[in-house]
């Protein structure tokens, strides 16, 4: 058989990251009653459709295959290696993925039918692989079987329905709520001065000196040509008439950068001392800063960005809830614990925390007073908290700058904008594309 080049094999299904769910930091309130796992049984879920409560050691043989194979390894490690311990915990997380969001579909009145699975499948096989048969050796390499395939592409489509049945009642944003936040961050909407400069550049001071006498007579564009290219050892200029476009206060070696912006236009500045050589200059354009008004695209930009933090902190205050629910319905057989399981003795909330915060249904809803599961350091980007990705992509947001769209929601579980999805990624890396 023809082998798959490493990059193919990690492209099959669009959820990236899709092998890891991390509610690290959530613990549950353990009351008495936890029901008994079945000796054929590695976990069990509580209050999920037919068919998924109980999950099976014949399904977690292969949920380890396929594990291991999306890490990269050839076969399984050996019991009782810290490898091993890492598949398996990546393996009973598939299968708790796989019974926790049918369940939460069933009880928000979510489904999919076979239709919709084919229709998204085929999608998937078209943008990620060449032919069918490039799809059956990644099925054969990896351990998926075609029922394997379409419970991940149901799983993504369910995730996706939760997510937009979550966020339809995520608040509108208003005029007011559009002019609040450009005056609160009008500095990112602005411009600075910027001049066009022509200099040259020498560490020999005569030089210099030479080249001012010279323009001095002449400081046409075409003497300025000349003379920086006699003279002249700035490789960024030199050949461009000893022209710099566009250059910002703070952007120059001082105290060149202090000179250039007091100096007065079409003024021949210099000999300046630098640590780099000696410069005579000319200032040849200034155009001065301005702030981009509060047009009617920006107004959309603006709109479009809080729309999606908007629902982006619904989603996320639905996946801290959706963790903690789903965990303290889940019991796993002993040697299958991992923290995702009620019965995960490692598991520990702080003392102070209302006990609450911890349980599947709290009586008159989750307190406000409990403690985030992931302490978040860096917001997530709108559009990419999900189900399967609860921490979302984690990069700093930002007022939108002049010219340039808002950030656009995936629609994927876990995806990265701009990035092809995948399946199979090791625990804890970033999505990679084919």
């Amino acid at each position: 058989m023809q082998a798959i080049p490493r990059d193919k094999r990690i492209a099959l299904i669009a959820f990236a990251a899709f092998l890891v769910l991390l509610f690290a930091g959530y613990a549950i309130f353990r009351g008495l009653g936890d029901p008994s796992v079945p000796d054929d049984a590695v976990a069990v879920v509580e209050d999920v459709p037919d068919g998924l409560g109980t999950i099976h050691k014949s399904d977690f043989g292969r949920a380890l295959k396929q594990a291991a194979a999306s890490a990269g390894m050839k076969e399984v490690p050996k019991p009782g290696t810290a490898e091993y311990k890492n598949v398996q915990s990546a393996a009973v997380g598939d299968l708790l993925d796989a019974a926790w969001i049918q369940g939460e579909a069933a009880e928000l009145g979510i489904s999919t039918n076979q239709r919709e699975i084919a229709s998204q499948l085929k999608q998937i096989k078209q943008q990620n692989f060449r032919s069918e048969k490039e799809f059956q050796q990644f099925l054969d390499r990896s351990g998926f079987t075609p029922e394997d395939v379409d419970t991940r592409v149901r799983l993504q489509i369910l995730s996706q329905d939760i997510q937009a049945q979550v966020t339809e009642n995520a608040a509108k944003v208003t005029d007011s709520d559009v002019n609040d936040f450009y005056e609160a961050s009008k500095s990112q909407f602005s411009q600075p001065e910027t001049r066009d400069v022509r200099l040259v550049l020498n560490k020999d001071k005569a030089k210099v000196d030479q080249a001012k006498a010279a323009l001095e007579k002449d400081s046409s564009n075409g003497s300025w040509a000349k003379v920086a290219k006699q003279f002249s050892t700035d490789p960024a200029s030199r050949s461009n008439g000893g022209l710099r476009p566009s250059v910002s206060e703070g952007l120059l070696e001082q105290p060149l950068d202090s000179e250039i912006f007091d100096a007065r236009k079409g003024e021949l500045v210099g000999p300046v001392k630098t640590p780099l050589g000696y410069y005579v200059f000319e200032v040849d354009k200034i155009t001065p800063a301005r702030t981009q008004p509060l047009t009617n695209q920006v107004r959309s930009q603006i709109r479009q960005q809080l729309a999606q933090q908007e629902q982006q902190q619904l989603f996320s205050s639905f996946v801290d809830d959706y963790g903690a629910k789903w965990q303290s319905r889940t019991f796993c057989a002993e040697d299958f614990v991992t923290d995702r399981c009620a019965n995960f003795s490692g598991s520990a909330h702080p003392q102070n925390a209302p006990p609450g915060c911890y349980e599947a249904s709290p009586k008159g809803g989750r307190p406000p007073a409990c403690p985030a599961p992931v302490a978040q350091t860096v917001p997530a980007l709108p559009g990419t908290v999900t189900l399967l990705s609860p921490q979302g992509t984690r990069q700093p947001q930002r007022p939108i700058p002049a010219g340039l769209q808002a950030p656009q929601p995936t629609g994927l579980p876990g995806a990265v904008p701009g990035a092809p999805p995948t399946v199979g990624a090791p625990p804890g890396s970033a999505p990679t594309g084919p």
